[in-house]
């Protein structure tokens, strides 16, 4: 910043008087990104996969978020801080473990196991955006799922 000392030994100067631009988050976030070392919520993987209703296979929310932090709810759903941006309450993320499924009361938005390892691992950047193929892709990806895995319906 201004009057702040180069290590050279010469003094930061204000070259020109202009207003200060704003910057959303979320363009500052994604900006960062690359620079940015995975939040602790990422777990690798131990039983990547379990066997869903209909015999279908999903992987499942105990193993790819850390649960330490969350209490059962009367209705067996758990809950606890979101993992990717904390909670004032300590109750702002639920999740149905039978259903295998998860909630943001913040965002008002559902989350995927999908979701949340894309939210782990920077393709997104916030409880509200979306899981393009792209992204579902790349989670497959750097979950070490084959191409073939990725075409399931997860």
């Amino acid at each position: 910043g201004p009057e702040s000392l180069h290590p050279n030994g010469r003094r930061y100067r204000i070259a020109s008087h202009v207003t200060i631009a704003t910057v959303a988050k979320s363009d500052l976030l994604r900006t960062l990104r690359p620079f940015v070392k995975p939040p602790s919520s990422v777990y690798e993987l131990r039983h990547p996969i379990i066997q869903g209703n209909n015999n279908r296979r999903m992987l499942a929310f105990e193993d790819v978020i850390c649960l330490e932090k969350f209490r059962r709810a009367s209705n067996g759903e758990i809950y606890g801080p979101n993992p990717w941006h904390g909670s004032t309450t300590g109750r702002n993320f639920w999740i149905n473990l039978e259903k295998n499924v998860g909630y943001c009361f913040r965002h008002h938005t559902g989350l995927s196991v999908v979701k949340a390892l894309a939210l782990n691992y920077g393709l997104l950047v916030d409880c509200r955006d979306e899981v393009t193929r792209e992204v579902a892709r790349q989670v497959f990806e750097r979950s070490g799922f084959s191409a073939s895995a990725s075409k399931r319906k997860v």
